[in-house]
């Protein structure tokens, strides 16, 4: 029981710490969105593809991660409830229906700030240390 427990608290420490100022994934966008903070809800829409327009009209552009991102499988667990595996069964399934297409996927970091950087409608996430003044952290709500 002791044992149970432990883990249970471990769980929710690191859990606790994904997201957030204090977390180690952020979420941004080009400087140019004039969002300062999003909705987690909303977040989630976007990257499910559910939410396809920013407020001020513009088509929204989600940029993922590769599957096998730490970072993507601690975005797709705090934001999306889900894990990767479960969000690619989701993508299977809007493609064979001809409903949507995934969110675009870059094969780094790096790329997803350069990508997001020159893309004005663009929001994406990485780890906390790829973040560089050339994009916009969100603050989640």
């Amino acid at each position: 029981m002791k044992r149970v427990i432990v883990v249970l608290i471990a769980a929710l420490l690191a859990s606790a710490a994904v997201l957030g100022e204090s977390g180690n994934v952020q979420v941004i966008v080009n400087p140019a969105n004039p969002l300062t903070s999003i909705d987690k809800t909303d977040l989630s829409k976007i990257f499910l593809k559910k939410l396809s327009r920013w407020p001020n009209g513009q088509p929204t552009q989600p940029v993922d991660l590769p599957e096998g991102s730490s970072a993507r499988a601690q975005f797709s667990s705090q934001i999306l409830g889900k894990a990767v595996s479960a969000v690619s069964a989701y993508w299977q399934q809007q493609i064979f229906a001809g409903k949507e297409l995934p969110p675009m996927t870059k094969a780094s970091e790096a790329e997803i700030v350069a990508y997001v950087k020159a893309n004005p409608n663009s929001i994406g996430y990485v780890s906390t240390a790829s973040v560089t003044h050339e994009v916009k952290v969100l603050a989640l709500k």
